[in-house]
């Protein structure tokens, strides 16, 4: 994993996110499976809530908090997905750090196929 050097300013940034994360992607879990008719089952795939924090390129006091739920076989899968989509989406805007959280508890059913992400809003 690369260490950034970040000041003061982006420190507190990097803090905000992992506690609003935390909180954000808790109840989550627990909202993932809704019973809709876009459920698969289970083929070694599993349910991520992927989080990142981007800065403006142009800007050392601009952040942007984006989430996305993605089906992937690992973290790093997952991670790649929202990492591709972000730099897309918003190619003003550099990745500061990633947070990935598996939905390990939800049933075989509710791992859905081709989920729109929070990017696609």
């Amino acid at each position: 994993m690369t260490k950034l050097n970040l000041n003061g300013s982006f420190r507190r940034a990097a803090a905000l996110f992992c506690i609003v994360a935390g909180v954000v992607l808790t109840p989550c879990a627990a909202l993932a499976c809704d019973g809709s008719s876009d459920a698969a089952p289970a083929s070694g795939s599993v349910q991520f809530i992927v989080s990142a924090l981007l800065k403006r390129k142009d800007s050392d006091l601009v952040v942007k908090l984006i989430h996305a739920q993605e089906t992937a076989r690992d973290a790093d899968e997952a991670r790649g997905i929202l990492l591709r989509a972000a730099a897309k989406e918003f190619p003003e805007y550099t990745v500061l750090d990633v947070l990935t959280t598996p939905l390990g508890g939800l049933p075989a059913g509710c791992i859905r196929r081709g989920r729109a992400s929070s990017l696609d809003a």
